[in-house]
């Protein structure tokens, strides 16, 4: 049980992480979709983290209150709605309402993992779990350059966006099971 409490959970963030450097690989078609600049393009990328900051300031609360794995559910659930509606957007508003709804699952996903962690796991497992929360990480945004990038040459930005979102829809649900 252990393992599927530290694997769902990684899962989830991983995606997460796939979010936070997607739209590096897609630029060129998120400029050219919405008739955008490079500067609107980073403003774009933008949402992501500040939507984090904001959130770091009540993340923890969440946790305590609804729990981890609610948390991270609805966190998850929040993300695969805005990447839906990212790859769906036919205008840049939507496409950055998206990336906010993205930013603000996204952003309660690791400290609902930690607190997973340290409540299923010996104390002296805790450095190196949390510790792999970076790793996971990395590995994620190496597969958000260029097996992303043949991905979206595959099935075009929107699908791929649209596959995500149901991926991470599927994590969430698994997640709360």
């Amino acid at each position: 049980m252990r393992v599927v409490v530290y694997a769902v959970p990684a899962s989830a963030y991983f995606f997460s992480y796939v979010h936070r450097v997607a739209p590096g690989a897609v630029a060129e078609d998120l400029m050219r979709a919405f008739a955008i600049t490079a500067a609107t393009l980073v403003n774009l990328s933008a949402i992501y983290p500040y939507t984090f900051a904001v959130m770091a300031l009540i993340a923890g609360s969440l946790v305590d209150t609804l729990g981890p794995r609610w948390t991270l559910t609805a966190g998850g659930l929040t993300m695969a709605l805005g990447a839906i509606v990212f790859g769906a957007a036919p205008v840049f508003a939507m496409a950055f309402g998206g990336r906010l709804l993205v930013g603000l699952g996204a952003s309660v996903l690791l400290i609902s993992w930690l607190t997973l962690l340290a409540a299923w796991f010996p104390p002296n497992r805790f450095a190196l779990l949390s510790g792999s929360t970076q790793a996971v990480g990395s590995v994620a945004a190496l597969m958000a350059a260029t097996p992303l990038a043949l991905v979206v040459e595959a099935l075009g930005w929107r699908q791929t966006f649209v596959t995500i979102g149901a991926i991470s829809a599927v994590l969430a649900v698994a997640v709360a099971l």
